[in-house]
Order: C-alpha cells, then sequence, then structure tokens
C-alpha cells in the first residue's frame, strides 16, 4: 500500500466536509454526479429522492466519534462520504464499524432486518490503499474463492486521488470522475478555469472552494500539519493505551501478589503475637520478635482482655 501523501489545503476532512454538506442546488447536484458515476444508480433518481443527513447526528446515539464525514439517503440507500487524509488503523476500522451501525439505523423490529436500506461507502482517499496504482477500487462482501457476493448491503468505493496527481489535466475528460475530483488536489485556479469551462456545477463548486480557501484561517477547525499529528497521536494513544492496558494488568497482578504476600505474613505474625501474649512474654520482647507496632500491640492485648 502506497500511502505516502502531498499536501493540499483542501484536503482536509473538516473543509470537504463543510464543502460537500453545504445546502446548495450545486452542491446536491455535484453530490448526484459523484454518486452516479461511483455507484451507477440512475442520476435522474438521485435527484429527485437524494437528501442530506444533518452531518453532527451520530450513527449510532451513545457511541463516541460516531458521526461520519458526509452522509446522504435515499429511499433505498444511506451513502456514507468520507474523506481520508491519512492512512491508519484506526480510521479503516471507524470506516467499517460507521457501515454496520448504518445497517442497522433503521432496524426497529425483527422484520426491519429485510428492508433495511443498503450503505453505500465512498472513501476519497490521500493515497492508495492497496498501492496497485488504480484510481477506483470495488469492496463487497464475497466468497474468498469464487468471487460470488455474499450480500448487497455493504458496497465500498475507494477513490485515490494520488492516481490523479499522475495524470495531466490535459489528459482529463470533461464531465469524467477524474474531472470532477480534480479540484480536489490541484490548486492553480487556471488550471481548473480551463478545465471547467462551460461546466457551471464545477465552476460554482471551483468558486466556493475559492471562497472557503480564502478566509481558512477563520474557517477551519485546525490545520492540515495538526490534522497529520492528531490522527497520529489518535492511533498512538489507542495503541497506548491497549499497551499500558495489558502492561497494567501484570503490574497489578504482581503488586496483587506482594499485597498479599505482605497481608498473609502481617496476619501470621498477629497470630504469633496472639500466642506469645498468652504465654505471658513481655510485650516489649513480643514487639521485637513479630516486628508490629506498639499500636497494633495494644489493640491486640485490649481485644483479649475484652
Amino acid at each position: 500500500m502506497n500511502t505516502s501523501t502531498k499536501k493540499y489545503s483542501i484536503l482536509n476532512d473538516k473543509v470537504v466536509k463543510t464543502l460537500l454538506s453545504k445546502n446548495e442546488s450545486f452542491t446536491k447536484e455535484y453530490m448526484c454526479r459523484i454518486i452516479h458515476k461511483t455507484m451507477d444508480i440512475p442520476l435522474a433518481d438521485l435527484r429527485k429522492d437524494l437528501t442530506l443527513v444533518h452531518p453532527s447526528i451520530p450513527v449510532k446515539q451513545d457511541v463516541v466519534g460516531s458521526e461520519t464525514d458526509i452522509l446522504y439517503q435515499t429511499k433505498d440507500y444511506y451513502i456514507d462520504i468520507e474523506v481520508n487524509y491519512r492512512y491508519s488503523n484506526v480510521l479503516e476500522s471507524k470506516n467499517t464499524i460507521y457501515m454496520a451501525q448504518l445497517l442497522l439505523r433503521d432496524v426497529k423490529s425483527y422484520k426491519d432486518y429485510l428492508k433495511a436500506k443498503k450503505v453505500l461507502q465512498i472513501n476519497i482517499c490521500n493515497y492508495d490503499l492497496f498501492g496497485l496504482g488504480k484510481f477506483i477500487y470495488r469492496s463487497t462482501l464475497m466468497e474468498e474463492n469464487y468471487h460470488k457476493i455474499r450480500s448487497d448491503k455493504i458496497e465500498i468505493i475507494d477513490i485515490n486521488l494520488d492516481y490523479l496527481r499522475k495524470v495531466d489535466y490535459n489528459d482529463i475528460k470533461k464531465n469524467s470522475l477524474e474531472s470532477d475530483l480534480y479540484f480536489l488536489i490541484e490548486e492553480n485556479q487556471e488550471i481548473l478555469s480551463k478545465l471547467y469551462e462551460g461546466d457551471e456545477i464545477m465552476l460554482s463548486m471551483q468558486r466556493e472552494v475559492t471562497s472557503l480557501m480564502g478566509c481558512v484561517d477563520d474557517y477551519l477547525y485546525y490545520d492540515k500539519d495538526r490534522m497529520e499529528q492528531s490522527e497520529a497521536y489518535q492511533e498512538g494513544r489507542e495503541s497506548g493505551l491497549a499497551e499500558g492496558k495489558k502492561s497494567g494488568m501484570v503490574e497489578g497482578k504482581k503488586l496483587g501478589q506482594k499485597l498479599g504476600q505482605k497481608l498473609g505474613q502481617k496476619e501470621s505474625r498477629l497470630a504469633m503475637a496472639k500466642k506469645l501474649l498468652m504465654e505471658g512474654l513481655p510485650k516489649d520482647l513480643i514487639q521485637r520478635v513479630t516486628g508490629l507496632s506498639k499500636k497494633v500491640l495494644n489493640d491486640l492485648i485490649r481485644e483479649q482482655n475484652k
């Protein structure tokens, strides 16, 4: 897998999330085009039925970090758009779990299982996930040896933006998926204007990006360098917590054994002190022999005198 990344201002999940969840007619048309070209859902159906699910609503209540980047729905599908700037095991796991949670989103009774919407996930990746140099990767749940589809409830599209960096814009066909995504990796406005000439939807998207990036310091939740550090920190933190938990269990066991030994030794010394007191030995001699404190020994004497 090639996870090397080149930095682009717009390739920030918060920026793209803001851009693609705008309540604008051109934004919806843009999303209809992207979904149509990746998932082959009829464009007319998407224009009629596609709606944005509020981006701050979690996939599953009471589950930490379960908000998708961008979530759309139709009567038949949940369409999860994820912007993946930097590869991490945590990110891959979260994206997979999102789909499982979305499958259960509308399940309220046993009969709902058969009627549950399909989940389509489009991952816009700033790297080549499988390292094969392809622009699009498609994944489904299928049998390993015979490649028979087991279920059509989940489908994943991984878009490799690293592929686009190696393509000259002059070789990109207008109104293609490559064209629609090119503004994510190209910051030269003159090139983009030439590429999108006559395409009002993409020109509107280009203007929106320019406006957004023009006030980036006020608009961004965090910059791309901090984002990289944050993702690396999060993965390292979770890995460290797991290792710390394992190490803590070992150390806790050792500590428990030591504490048990100390408690056992104290119980033995108390039993010895009781016997010696019954034999009538002097208190100072018993204290020296057992190592018990004066207070503990006096408490034993008071207990025996009751």
